[in-house]
């Protein structure tokens, strides 16, 4: 007797039943995100990223000590401030600070993401040729690059406000969602400068503009972050300042990173409007992009002519065409410079140069 037919009938079921559950499956994703929907298209952006990601080892494990670095100093920071009111007065100034500081590294992030998703406009291309408003496109697109903003500062400050809400500070959640707020703020004005910038210098000028703009940015918060080392007289000074209670709304973003719900909405409807401007706005500048022409053969023939001029100019000549061809190139060449800042000044304090000044600077 052959087991064939009863083998056939038993499985009949099962795959009936399958079907029956990946058709649910796909009903259920389609309700939840509906083709050209702003949920559809923030999915398909994630999948994007998810899938040009590279895996591996040692990315795992650099993924793993840095977040156990934050883990560790949140954990720690919580349990030593369990004795704090929830609402301490004298940190208000403090946080409004850092929440400005937090913005403006923010939209140094974003300018960056922005300028890169407006050059790379293959695959954005094909989804403003869609049936789909072109705002609601670049809408989905803000909240990838927002997203992207908001990771490394989630990172820092989540094992500290879950430990902090564990240990009777629950509205010290609130940190984690003014990080998100202030992505989306610091993204919605990295697309409107953007497209004033286009508008102002022309696209080639406004990329070169922004990352040295990038760099002074950076450049300022990281000298500001030397103060302590520095101008220990005038960081005192402003933190003495900083410890008074500041005056309604400055003191809003302090209080909304400690839970306030009134400053925490008021942020969350800023962060709202400021993104359905930003996308609006961009929309509109996106579609009457001008195109940019390919080089034309007078640049070719100025290209072959600068390597027949000798080695060291054209390399120079290299250099300068790779620079204007990526301006990313300014703010990366330009951070490094900055980082080199402090440690030039760690060796030449007080005009000698000694063996421990350049072990520390090494």
């Amino acid at each position: 007797m052959s087991l064939a037919p009863a083998m056939d009938a038993a499985a009949a079921p099962a795959g009936r039943g399958a079907s029956r559950s990946a058709a649910l499956r796909a009903a259920l994703r389609t309700a939840l995100m509906p083709p050209g929907s702003l949920t559809w298209l923030v999915a398909h952006d994630v999948r994007l990223k998810v899938r040009g990601r590279q895996s591996g080892l040692a990315r795992l494990i650099g993924v793993l000590v840095l977040g156990l670095l934050p883990l560790g100093g949140g954990v720690a920071a919580a349990v030593l401030l369990m004795a704090e009111p929830d609402v301490p007065s004298r940190a208000l100034g403090s946080l409004g600070a850092v929440t400005v500081a937090l913005v403006l590294v923010m939209l140094s992030s974003a300018f960056a993401h922005v300028l890169r998703a407006l050059r790379d406009r293959g695959e954005l291309e094909l989804l403003l040729s869609a049936p789909v408003p072109p705002s609601r496109v670049l809408a989905a697109r803000a909240l990838g690059i927002a997203s992207v903003v908001a990771l490394p500062f989630l990172i820092l400050v989540t094992p500290f406000c879950v430990v902090a809400a564990l240990t009777g500070h629950p509205g010290w959640l609130g940190g984690m969602a003014v990080v998100l707020i202030m992505a989306a703020i610091a993204t919605s004005a990295a697309f409107l400068l953007a497209d004033g910038l286009e508008r102002l210098l022309g696209p080639a000028r406004a990329r070169v503009f922004a990352q040295v703009a990038g760099v002074m940015l950076g450049a300022s918060v990281f000298a500001l972050g030397q103060a302590p080392n520095f101008a220990p007289d005038w960081f005192s000074a402003q933190m003495d300042a900083l410890r008074a209670v500041p005056p309604s709304p400055f003191d809003w973003p302090g209080r909304a990173i400690l839970g306030a719900p009134l400053p925490l909405l008021a942020l969350a409807a800023l962060g709202v409007l400021l993104s359905v401007l930003a996308a609006r706005v961009a929309a509109r500048g996106l579609i009457h992009a001008p195109v940019i022409a390919a080089p034309g053969k007078a640049q070719q023939r100025r290209a072959a002519h600068s390597f027949r001029a000798g080695v060291p100019r054209a390399l120079v000549t290299k250099e300068l065409r790779l620079i204007a061809r990526d301006p990313e190139l300014i703010s990366q060449i330009g951070q490094q410079m900055v980082f080199l800042v402090p440690v030039l000044a760690v060796i030449f304090t007080g005009g000698e140069i000694t063996g421990a000044r350049m072990a520390a600077a090494a």
